[in-house]
């Protein structure tokens, strides 16, 4: 089966008001695939409770991406009209990235927290020598602590806002009266 189709049975039940377990149950009754490849895809969609309690750090962390977004582009149309356009496709590069990712995060989309810290981390770490050398530099010093303040919210974010399972052994009878052990489900949320 493929993730689309269990993310989008999960998000139905989220919609319904269903917990991750309830939502899990649920899913896993109607299309009997690996229990624990469903638990996967479906920690990755927030519940509603979880939706409401952090919606505020996520429409920060959003609009510090499109602020992140419009500076970017506009230092890269700056540079392209002073090293010429053949480097535009790889100046735009960076923004279109930021765009898939705030579309990610609109649709509530938890794995993509961890992309976002993942790629800022990458940024800082390739600034870190021209931030050494040219600490002063305002334009610098703003791309930089936009980018480490979207990258705290977006780990943040992740420890929040994806679910945690376990595998656990629980005791079941089946069809011919034995007792038998299987591995389930739980979700700790």
């Amino acid at each position: 089966m493929k993730k689309s189709v269990v993310r989008k049975m999960a998000k139905e039940r989220i919609k319904e008001g269903k917990n991750h377990q309830e939502t899990f149950d649920a899913v896993y009754a109607e299309i009997k695939e690996q229990p624990e490849t469903i638990a996967k895809i479906l920690r990755y969609v927030p519940t509603l409770e979880k939706r409401w309690k952090y919606k505020n750090w996520r429409a920060a962390l959003i609009v510090l991406l499109i602020v992140a977004f419009f500076l970017q582009l506009l230092g890269g149309l700056l540079l392209a009209f002073d090293r010429g356009a053949q480097f535009l496709p790889i100046i735009l590069l960076g923004p279109a990235i930021k765009i898939i990712l705030v579309y990610g995060m609109v649709h509530h989309r938890s794995d993509y927290y961890m992309a976002t810290a993942f790629l800022g981390l990458i940024g800082i770490v390739r600034t870190l020598p021209e931030l050494s050398s040219n600490f002063l530099d305002p334009w610098l010093l703003i791309n930089v602590t936009i980018v480490a303040i979207s990258v705290g919210l977006s780990f943040y974010l992740h420890t929040k806002m994806v679910a945690k399972y376990e595998v656990v052994k629980e005791k079941y009878t089946n069809a011919q009266g034995m007792l038998k052990l299987r591995h389930a489900i739980k979700f700790t949320d």
